[in-house]
């Protein structure tokens, strides 16, 4: 008996150590299938994640190309942004100039054809008759609100002489402008309309623009279309612009400007006005290639005929002295192939000129200039500018394979003081 007691209870031991390990081979199998489950999430988690940077990296490789984002400079707004924040500040301008008969045409004014190609009119009336006869010339163009009261800045060559001149906003409203005053050498004037709560534009330091910038030009081309926009970039600096009436160092862009887009503005990447259109180079085999006049250039002139209606004269400063020549840039291209140095090509010497006294040709090559070095017409241009009336300068030059030395006599800036015209309007 005792034998078969030990033999029963060792058999039933032996039983119950047989369910312990299949319980615990139980629960290993029972854990298997959580620790793959983990393990599999961990390995589409890191999957995920590595596609996912995948993703962006592609994405970031593809993105379309754009003119904003290749001209872009930090806290740089969109084309879009910165026609909502400057549209309002753009406005179409109409006048009308009555003439008395003296060609068969309705042409011919300070805004339309005859005067200049930046400006658009068209004359209406009887252009048949004697002297007697009159006919009414209208003209279209643009202008910037400064101030909330009402001031307008324009072109001269858009008010200079006309018999009313009509302002309308952005939202349609039509005012009757007054032109303060105007000052033709800059071609710069400043009108004024009976109006509250306008939005003024925020000028800029157009002296801190670089070429390659984003430009944005905003007007009323061809009188049809007020507050249209056109972009592209700063093309140049410093052009020394010069026609009949003007020479000014303007800012070159390839922005779309077309008649009826003068005194619109010039706006940089952050919607600042850094120059006043006023012209553009027209011609079949010419596009592309506007003038905006450098807002840092004619400040105190605006100030001036705004906060003293009555003056007669504002200073110009030495940036406007005038040598009397025209220059443009030897390029890299243009050097090889003539065999020209490097410097600033004198296309044109004016008559009388302080350029002609000191022995200036057409085809020169001015190589420097107050012992300074110069590769292009706008290092001539800063270089120039850095001078005072009354100095006598060397300049170096090149001509048909020969270096010589001339001495320019810097003169006074031409009209040391530019005239400012009171309006006469009502």
């Amino acid at each position: 008996m005792p034998v078969t007691k030990r033999k029963t209870v060792t058999q039933a031991r032996a039983r119950t150590n047989l369910r312990a390990e299949r319980k615990l081979i139980f629960m290993k199998h029972a854990r298997m299938p959580a620790i793959i489950i983990a393990v599999a999430t961990a390995l589409l988690l890191t999957v995920v994640s590595v596609l996912g940077a995948t993703a962006e990296e592609i994405a970031a490789s593809d993105k379309h190309f754009s003119l904003e984002s290749a001209t872009a400079t930090e806290g740089s707004l969109t084309v879009a942004e910165i026609v909502k924040k400057c549209q309002n500040s753009i406005v179409a301008i109409t006048t009308e100039t009555v003439q008395s008969y003296g060609n068969n045409y309705g042409y011919g004014n300070g805004y339309g054809y005859g005067y200049n190609p930046f400006g658009f009119g068209y004359g209406y009336g009887n252009p048949y008759g004697n002297n007697n006869r009159q006919y009414t010339v209208t003209g279209s163009a643009s202008g910037i609100i400064v101030s909330a009261d009402g001031y307008i800045v324009t072109n001269a060559h858009v008010v200079e002489g006309a018999d009313s001149v009509t302002v309308t906003l952005f939202d349609g409203t039509e005012y009757e402008a007054e032109v303060i005053g105007y000052a033709a050498d800059n071609d710069i004037a400043v009108c004024k309309i009976d109006a509250q709560g306008l939005t003024p534009a925020t000028f800029g330091d157009s002296d801190t623009l670089e070429v390659g910038e984003l430009a944005v030009v905003i007007g009323n081309p061809l009188g049809l279309a007020n507050g249209a926009v056109t972009s592209g970039i700063i093309s140049a600096l410093n052009y020394p612009y010069e026609d009949d009436e003007h020479t000014i160092n303007a800012i070159q862009t390839d922005a779309a400007i077309n008649q009826g887009n003068s005194g619109g503005a010039l706006f940089n990447s952050y919607g600042e006005v850094v120059g006043v259109v006023f012209a553009k180079m027209g011609g079949s085999l010419v596009d592309g290639i506007g003038y905006a006049i450098p807002v840092n250039d004619v400040k105190t002139i605006i100030e001036g005929i705004i906060n003293d209606p009555d003056a007669t004269a504002v200073s110009t400063g030495e940036s406007n002295i005038l040598l009397g020549v025209t220059i443009t840039t030897i390029t890299d291209e243009i050097s090889d192939y003539y065999s020209l140095p490097k410097g600033a090509y004198v296309v044109e010497v004016e008559q009388f000129s302080a350029a002609e006294r000191a022995g200036l040709q057409t085809g020169d090559v001015i190589t420097a200039f107050d012992g300074q070095s110069v590769d292009t017409a706008e290092t001539f241009i800063e270089i120039k500018n850095q001078q005072s009336a009354g100095e006598d300068v060397e300049v170096e030059v090149w001509r048909n394979g020969q270096e010589m030395t001339l001495t320019v006599h810097m003169p006074e800036a031409r009209d040391v003081t530019t005239e400012i015209t009171k309006g006469t309007q009502g």
